[in-house]
């Protein structure tokens, strides 16, 4: 479909829209779909194999364009779900005049980004880059303060379990509490499970910021404040994400 200046992969669009567009949004994308970006916009798309690579060198690459750099760079991204979290690659190609992403996941802090993009101050390619790690950042946070609650409701739930007795009229209250305490037990697995995945998704934003700042000569310098908000911002959730998973070990 295609939305203002936001071309999405999943529909018929138009190699001219494609061609003019600012952003262009691959969703688990087609051979065909990948050619018609790279033929229409001349820009590398990588693949799903190369955007698990997991040393730096790999994640993080630019190159010379006509009109400034190319910046190639790969980060997890985090799917909530009702079982728990899923984690899978999010290509960013970013150049000067349009940003192409690759994802293989949902993701709403994605979906939504669109309807932020209301400022005409700022339609550069770099400014939609900006919006979507900074959608990323606070969609996480939400996650973050969800899973903190259910962590908080699982510690009272524990602590204040008294377990009886194992005896005639005890013993099956008693296994019906011993499968209880399992089944915390895997939910707190599953909560570590997800924090971590959250983790390594705020690592690959931390990565990024400064990689871009320092390859990107033709960055607007009116996006640095928001590049420090979100580093610092970025830094926050990492000491609350030390916290939650202290108090969940």
């Amino acid at each position: 479909d295609k939305c203002g200046n936001v071309v999405r992969s999943g529909g018929e669009a138009p190699a001219a829209a494609v061609a003019g567009a600012d952003w262009i949004d691959l969703f688990d994308p087609a051979p065909a779909e990948t050619a018609l970006v790279t033929d229409m916009t001349g820009l590398s798309i990588p693949s799903r194999a190369e955007l698990v690579e997991i040393e730096s060198s790999s994640r993080l690459s630019s190159i010379a364009g006509e009109m400034g750099a190319v910046v190639t760079m790969s980060m997890p991204l985090v799917h909530m779900r009702p079982t728990g979290a899923i984690a899978a690659p999010l290509g960013l190609v970013l150049a000067r005049d349009r940003l192409v992403t690759v994802r293989f996941a949902p993701s709403q802090a994605i979906d939504n980004l669109p309807s932020r993009l209301h400022d005409p101050v700022e339609p550069h390619s770099a400014g939609i880059l900006v919006g979507l790690l900074e959608a990323v950042v606070d969609r996480q946070a939400d996650g973050l303060e969800q899973m903190t609650a259910e962590v908080d409701q699982i510690s009272h739930r524990i602590f204040q379990l008294r377990m009886m007795a194992d005896g005639r009229r005890g013993g099956a209250q008693r296994r019906e509490q011993e499968s209880e305490l399992r089944e915390t037990v895997m939910h707190l697995g599953r909560l570590y499970s997800s924090v971590s995945l959250v983790r390594d998704s705020q690592l690959g934003i931390a990565r990024i910021i400064p990689y871009l700042v320092a390859v990107t000569e033709w960055l607007p310098k009116s996006l640095n404040a928001r590049f420090k908000t979100m580093a610092r911002d970025v830094g926050s959730l990492n000491e609350f994400i030390t916290h939650l998973t202290d108090k969940i070990q």
